[in-house]
């Protein structure tokens, strides 16, 4: 993704790897789930962590790398094809 980015669209690069390392470095400190785990709101708040960088960095890919590179999303581009 980074080589397709130039100029001010590098930063995007930056955001989305920011992003999933942040996710990663989250998701290495985390226990398994279990039943416990996950009836605990402590938890629970590492998971919606995990999942904010996550769609962040989505989001940033759909949104906002396209575009930079010149690629616009079609009427099929959310159907996981």
């Amino acid at each position: 993704m980074r080589s397709l980015l130039t100029g001010d669209a590098e930063a995007l690069a930056d955001a989305v790897e920011f992003d999933f390392k942040t996710a990663g470095g989250a998701a290495a400190k985390m226990e398994q789930p279990s039943p416990e785990r996950l009836a605990d709101v402590k938890y629970q708040r590492k998971i919606e962590f995990l999942l904010f960088n996550l769609r962040d960095a989505s989001a940033r890919i759909d949104r906002d790398v396209g575009a930079a590179v010149g690629l616009s999303a079609g009427f099929s581009f959310g159907d996981g094809d």
